[in-house]
């Protein structure tokens, strides 16, 4: 079973080693090019926290996938730059999709309206899960953007972020791993 929870600076070497697990072709699908350890130690030590969301899913307590929303611009922008890597052994079980969709709560949540994300034209399971969240793919000198509009929240839709972050505080406490229902499947 896994855990889903929202990642903060403290899981900055979870999220290094998470970035070192991703086989070249995936650091390359989630970067847009190769890219060494140290620049991924670099990137992961790089993050401001204040203008970046992450959410990631655990299994015994070691990160092997995130979804990462960055608020695009000034404190006032209601844009947001998403990004989603899942380590192979992971991948097709929906755990990108899953991310995504808690990626989208988070933004719904804080006032962002449309999420963008730019893939590799050869990326189709990105492609596959902006499609399942009624998002528009466009090419753009040689790479695909996606655009993803997301709703206005709702008092149940703050709701759902909290009680899914209660639950995930409360299951990592005691110590243990389950996959809690977290928000963003509905359209609360």
């Amino acid at each position: 079973m896994f855990a889903v929870r929202k990642l903060s600076a403290c899981d900055a070497d979870q999220l290094k080693g998470h970035l070192r697990r991703l086989s070249a072709d995936d650091v390359r699908l989630r970067f847009g090019h190769a890219v060494k350890d140290a620049g991924m130690d670099s990137y992961a030590e790089a993050i401001d926290w204040s203008q970046t969301w992450a959410v990631g899913v655990f299994d015994k307590d070691r990160l092997h996938g995130v979804v990462e929303l960055r608020r695009i611009g000034s404190c006032w922008s209601r844009n947001a730059e998403l990004s989603v890597s899942v380590e192979g052994p992971y991948q097709k079980q929906g755990l990108g999709t899953r991310l995504v969709a808690e990626a989208l709560l988070v933004a719904r949540n804080r006032g962002l309206r449309t999420v963008f994300l730019l893939c590799l034209p050869e990326n189709q399971p990105i492609k596959k899960i902006v499609r399942k969240f009624s998002g528009e793919l466009t090419a753009v000198e040689g790479d695909i953007e996606a655009r993803i509009r997301t709703m206005q929240p709702t008092p149940l839709s703050v709701m759902t972020e909290v009680f899914g972050d209660g639950c995930a505080l409360l299951l990592s406490l005691l110590g243990q791993s389950t996959d809690v229902p977290m928000g963003g499947r509905g359209r609360a």
